[in-house]
């Protein structure tokens, strides 16, 4: 590194920045890009010890073996990725300043040279003749200079505001009441600004554009009061993106003359903040996502936790019905079967047929209690079967009358009417068989012994309904929800012998079916259940079939 000049001693002391950070110039943009993300303005010098890191200070420069070929500043970095361009493809090389900002050593002893290159580019290179870099100088910090400021003025010919704008991305302009340009300084891109003079928005960008941004102009004149808001153009292809002040223009009596207004170009820091919403949005899009897939993932979870707490009761249930249901009756049998032995060759045969009978009655209620829950079983897993055949209806109901008054009930009267107009119906046998025996079973078993029973049918082209009410004991509207549950009993029927299977059979027969099952109850007044059934095949009506 050579010495250091010492023209101005106090300004190259706390100024020139002898230890720049460095790249190679094939080096790929996307390697510093990081690196740019970051812009300090410089409004003093840092010394050359100050530690720090690379491009903060707003530059870098490129070296090649040893020799300096120039420098990148973080704005033109900025202004090419905002083009959209991949930071990957473009070399550091391509973004090397122009000659303007690099000065010599002799540059510093002519102030007016000195003065016209720090207009130029924010920063100057200084090299010697072998292009060896001695440091950085920030050009703002020159601007500043006594030396400087006390130049001839027809030498500066921009005053201290232009001097103040040179170095920001900032247009100014000024138009009249046909809001026509009047005047410009640093025109936009790609635009001369003496062919903006005289003209409008419209004879430069596109019409959404134009229209955009003279409607804002419109609004200011007229309602004589200025205008801060973002707006977007495209020019030459590439989007652009400002913050656009615009103010009325008024002559001494108060008359609008027009407006001046300001566009200061922020793509780089709108961009930036595009690229973070976007992020923020796929950031808020994963943990919907992540939520969804956990809420799905919790709502499984309970329903195992809530089907594994339903088989749970499901088997204290039955292991509640099997040790009372089976040990009573096998306690009779064992009884009966007891005193048989002992007993039974003293006793006349009537009395040896009572015991006979009450054995044989009890192994027809147990026979009954496990198919009842086979049957439940084989609904649970699907295997039950619905098929459908002509059968009497009538016949049907009468024989189930009959069977459900034999023996322990043999004493007790059921009312059977009906409405029949056919004297066949397509339904399955089996089924039907279930649903009636067991509603009358529950009919009788939770009623008293001079209560009425009542049984109606009715038949129609397309389904057939019949009725089973009771003057019994009725259900409590708290256990009416889980009436057609499996093992489920109502709370005043816990001393009436019983299953909860019955009803569980019923409403599954009448699924197979296609059909529906209804209650209305109330504790103590007895119950009405209705259940309608489609047939596979409308009726042939028959006048007799009533007779």
């Amino acid at each position: 590194m050579s010495s250091t000049p010492t023209l101005f001693p106090e300004f190259i002391t706390q100024f020139l920045d002898l230890h720049p950070p460095a790249i190679a110039p094939e080096t790929p943009l996307s390697d510093i890009w990081e690196q740019f993300q970051v812009q300090v303005s410089l409004t003093g010098g840092l010394a050359p010890s100050s530690p720090r890191k690379s491009l903060h200070s707003g530059y870098v420069c490129v070296i090649e073996g040893d020799r300096c070929l120039g420098l990148i500043t973080t704005q033109e970095a900025i202004a090419v990725l905002a083009q959209g361009h991949d930071p990957r493809s473009i070399l550091v090389s391509r973004l090397i300043s122009p000659g303007q900002a690099v000065i010599t050593p002799d540059t510093l002893n002519q102030p007016c040279a000195l003065y016209e290159a720090a207009q130029q580019h924010p920063f100057l290179l200084l090299l010697d003749q072998q292009q060896h870099c001695l440091g950085v100088l920030p050009s703002l910090a020159l601007l500043q200079l006594p030396e400087l400021a006390d130049l001839p003025q027809e030498f500066c010919a921009l005053n201290p505001f232009e001097i103040a704008l040179n170095h920001l991305p900032i247009t100014v302009f000024r138009k009249d009441c046909q809001l026509r340009y009047t005047w410009i300084y640093k025109s936009f891109p790609g635009l001369d600004p003496q062919e903006i003079l005289g003209h409008r928005n419209h004879d430069f960008f596109s019409p959404v554009d134009a229209e955009q941004w003279e409607a804002i102009e419109r609004r200011v004149l007229e309602h004589k009061q200025g205008s801060h808001q973002d707006i977007a153009l495209t020019l030459n292809g590439t989007f652009h993106y400002y913050d656009l002040t615009v103010e009325p223009l008024f002559d001494d009596s108060g008359s609008i003359l027009g407006l001046v207004g300001t566009a200061l170009e922020i793509t780089p820091s709108y961009l930036n903040q595009q690229a973070l919403i976007m992020l923020n949005q796929e950031l808020e899009n994963l943990v919907e996502e992540r939520t969804a897939e956990l809420q799905r993932s919790n709502a499984q979870l309970l329903a195992s936790l809530s089907a594994a707490r339903e088989l749970n009761e499901l088997k204290s249930r039955f292991i509640t019905l099997t040790s009372h249901e089976f040990r009573t009756p096998l306690t009779t049998i064992l009884g009966s079967a007891e005193l048989l032995k002992h007993y039974g060759h003293n006793w006349k045969p009537e009395k040896r047929q009572r015991y006979l009978d009450r054995i044989h009655e009890t192994v027809d209620h147990m026979t009954r209690l496990l198919n009842d829950v086979l049957t439940v079983g084989n609904a649970e897993a699907g295997r039950l079967t619905f098929s459908p055949s002509l059968i009497n209806l009538l016949d049907l109901f009468e024989s189930a009358v009959k069977t459900a008054l034999t023996k322990t009930y043999r004493d007790r009267t059921i009312e059977l009417s009906h409405d029949l107009h056919a004297s066949y119906l397509y339904l399955d046998q089996t089924l039907v068989l279930q649903i009636v025996s067991n509603l009358l079973s529950n009919a009788l078993k939770y009623s008293s012994a001079n209560s009425a029973i009542e049984v109606y049918l009715k038949s129609e082209e397309t389904q057939v309904m019949f009725r089973v009410r009771d003057e019994g004991i009725g259900i409590p509207e708290a256990d009416q929800a889980d009436l057609f549950t499996s093992f489920h009993r109502a709370k005043n029927a816990a001393n009436i012998q019983g299953t909860g299977l019955g009803l569980s059979i019923v409403k599954n027969a009448v699924h197979l079916h296609g059909g529906q099952v209804t209650v209305e109850s109330q504790e103590g007044s007895g119950s009405t259940f209705t259940v309608l059934l489609p047939l596979t095949q409308s009726v042939a009506y028959d006048d007799n079939s009533g007779d």
